[in-house]
């Protein structure tokens, strides 16, 4: 598995599209960007601090069981968020 650190934007897509549509102006596209992110290139998922869920006001779409070092335990899975990494 490789590793990158490089910069993270996360943007919330619901925002966007009502951008698109006239709804909201610019100002309100809620986006964070995260500065020295290490990238785990075999990973399948990934998490976010809550700060920067709550920030961009992500909608939860379901719990989930996952398999950790300590066991089984529930994960939150949000939903609706564009990812710019490398500048793209």
């Amino acid at each position: 598995m490789g590793k990158i650190i490089t910069k993270l934007v996360i943007i919330n897509n619901i925002d966007e599209v009502l951008f698109e549509e006239s709804i909201i102006t610019a100002d309100k596209i809620r986006s964070v960007q995260i500065d020295d992110v290490l990238i785990d290139t075999g990973a399948t998922t990934w998490a976010l601090p809550a700060k920067y869920i709550e920030e961009l006001g992500l909608k939860l779409m379901k719990t989930v069981a996952v398999s950790t070092a300590t066991g089984i335990s529930e994960r939150k899975i949000y939903q609706n968020v564009k990812v710019r990494l490398l500048e793209r």
